[in-house]
């Protein structure tokens, strides 16, 4: 006889928390996100919870437990059958976790990947990460968390960052999939020299992509650090390496493309103090908004808008050139909390962050 609903523990209501702000299409940080998510029920079919159980489950998780009913409804609206089969499948990751040596019960102890970092145990570390290329994807994001959470605790990262700079999957899940906006880890930025070191952008697409990517994210937190010294010398690896980024548009992924194509505006204002020629830039920003958006689904929609939002709120414009954005974007804005809208253009870019780490170590 199954008990009146399973156990979930932290770990399993963050893990339904984010797929719940993924089927949404941003992530709940406050009630107007509650009741987003509250209407969206409402119209699936599944049954309705209110906004203010909502709110309890994504803000006062560790008071008050949701229940059955309510976590019946909830895994049904993110494909599962009942809350059970969701927390079965939790088990059955959380058990690999486990065998792996990350522990899942509490993400400030040290786990086994925290204590081959910090005493440069680097074969075993090789080995593991090796094997890793078959698992399923929901194993490898959650050893990019715990990976990420080891090097935040351990006292010497470098020798990790500069070692496995060109693994395959530190490459694909540390650096780029779960690349740190907020560049927490401590020389997070060698980390990306590293990765940088050897590439031939000439005649490589794929190395040339990797290329651009790396040097877009130093480039934009060393700007956003003010550490503009820094941010002149990688946009000139960028900008002054005659790179015809229009040329190989259809051969890169959107983030890297969209990223060189924004951020050069922050380069013209490293450069130039004539207004025109960066109002000039602005505008061309807007036009090809207007150019790309028919052609992008809702994902990819979500990283133009997030990319020239950012670009244009830590830049010189006027808000006028915020506001003809958000004109552009407005059935993605219909999506939204209607406040979302009016309200200045910080507020609406984590409604469109796709960075997957801030999803789960904001």
């Amino acid at each position: 006889m199954r008990l009146q609903r399973p156990y979930f523990d932290q770990y399993t209501l963050d893990s339904l928390k984010f797929k719940l702000s993924d089927k949404l299409g941003f992530a709940i940080t406050s009630k107007s996100d509650c009741a987003a998510l509250s209407e969206m029920l409402k119209k699936s079919d599944w049954g309705n919870v209110s906004e203010s159980t909502i709110y309890r489950l994504f803000f006062q998780s560790q008071t008050n437990s949701p229940y059955k009913n309510t976590l019946d409804i909830l895994c049904r609206f993110i494909g599962f059958r009942s809350c059970y089969e969701f927390y079965e499948s939790q088990v059955a990751l959380r058990e690999q976790l486990h065998h792996n040596g990350i522990n899942t019960y509490d993400i400030s102890s040290r786990s086994l990947l925290y204590y081959c970092i910090q005493n440069n145990s680097t074969k075993p570390l090789h080995d593991f990460f090796e094997s890793i290329d078959p698992a399923i994807e929901q194993f490898k994001v959650s050893i990019t968390t715990s990976l990420f959470d080891s090097l935040i605790q351990t006292t010497k990262p470098i020798i990790f960052l500069k070692k496995f700079a060109h693994q395959k999957f530190i490459r694909q899940y540390f650096f780029e999939y779960g690349h740190d906006p907020l560049f927490r880890i401590k020389d997070y930025d060698l980390g990306y020299a590293y990765y940088l070191e050897g590439l031939s952008i000439e005649n490589d697409i794929e190395q040339l992509q990797d290329y651009i990517f790396a040097n877009c994210v130093l480039f934009r937190n060393y700007y956003l650090q003010k550490k503009y010294d820094k941010a002149r010398e990688v946009a000139l690896k960028l900008f002054n390496k005659g790179i015809d980024i229009e040329s190989v548009r259809n051969h890169l992924y959107i983030f890297p493309y969209i990223r060189f194509t924004a951020y050069k505006l922050w380069y013209f204002e490293l450069i130039s103090d004539k207004k025109s020629e960066i109002d000039s830039y602005a505008e061309s920003l807007l036009n090809l908004s207007n150019k790309l958006l028919p052609e992008l689904d809702n994902y990819r929609r979500k990283i133009l808008y997030h990319t020239i939002a950012e670009t244009f709120l830590y830049s010189a414009i006027t808000e006028d050139f915020h506001h003809r954005l958000k004109k552009i974007f407005h059935a993605d804005f219909n999506k939204l909390p209607p406040i979302i809208y009016t309200k200045h253009l910080k507020y609406s870019l984590p409604y469109f962050d796709c960075n997957g780490l801030l999803n789960q170590r904001p």
